[in-house]
């Protein structure tokens, strides 16, 4: 509950925002959610070192801002690389 209400506050948003009668059901919004928080801004970092959250980028409103209140664009930390066996 502490997730979905940090959802409401960083978007400007009502629970019926994304969530139809059924709360179970995966509406397109729902999925959108999803998506951006296993994919699009996870790893991502402000130039601080500190984690992207929804706020940052939407600040109360349903859609991102248009102007990011970062100095420059968040960046991905750097993915860890699997070792490399030794030849022969």
């Amino acid at each position: 509950m502490e997730v979905m209400m940090s959802f409401t506050k960083a978007l400007g948003v009502e629970c019926n925002y994304c969530h139809m009668s059924n709360f179970d059901e995966p509406t397109p919004r729902i999925q959108i959610a999803r998506f951006m928080m296993a994919e699009f801004w996870q790893g991502l970092v402000k130039t601080d070192g500190s984690a992207v959250g929804c706020n940052d980028c939407h600040q109360g409103h349903s859609r991102p801002l248009a102007v990011l209140p970062f100095p420059k664009r968040p960046e991905r930390r750097p993915e860890p690389q699997p070792a490399k066996k030794p030849n022969g």
